[in-house]
This record gives structure tokens, C-alpha cells and sequence, in this order.
């Protein structure tokens, strides 16, 4: 129920409260991109995310985490 603004700037992050949202995610995906299991775009191509094209590729750069993958054997 809360809106947050993400701002990112020369390597320091601000989060703040706001009415004015350009990408809209699901509560329920929100971990999943932050985490980088999805990208914002990835998400809004699932019916998750909301938002311009542009304001998507932005959010695509500034949460994109490499995939993951174990360096140590199972």
C-alpha cells in the first residue's frame, strides 16, 4: 500500500516515500527482482510489473544482478 521512490547516484541509494511511481511492481515479486531472480521488464512481461518502456530499462539497470550461478560442486 506504500509507494517507494529508488534513487541512484554516483554509488549512493536514496529510498523515500512518494505519490509519482514510473514502474509499479507486485508485492509478491518485489523480493524476487530485488534479489535478481527477475528483472522489473521480465516481470511486467509475466503481468507483475507496470511501466514505459523506457522506465522498465531503466529499473532493468539500475536492480540487474548477474545470474547467479555456485561456484562450489554439489
Amino acid at each position: 500500500d506504500r509507494s517507494l521512490s529508488l534513487k541512484a547516484a554516483g554509488g549512493v541509494v536514496a529510498i523515500e516515500e512518494t505519490n509519482a511511481v514510473e514502474v509499479e511492481i507486485d508485492a509478491a515479486l518485489v523480493a524476487s527482482v530485488l534479489f535478481g531472480a527477475l528483472s522489473p521488464s521480465a516481470a511486467a512481461a509475466i503481468d507483475g510489473a507496470r511501466g514505459a518502456a523506457s522506465a522498465l530499462a531503466n529499473a532493468d539497470a539500475l536492480l540487474g544482478l548477474p545470474r547467479f550461478s555456485a561456484i562450489d560442486r554439489f
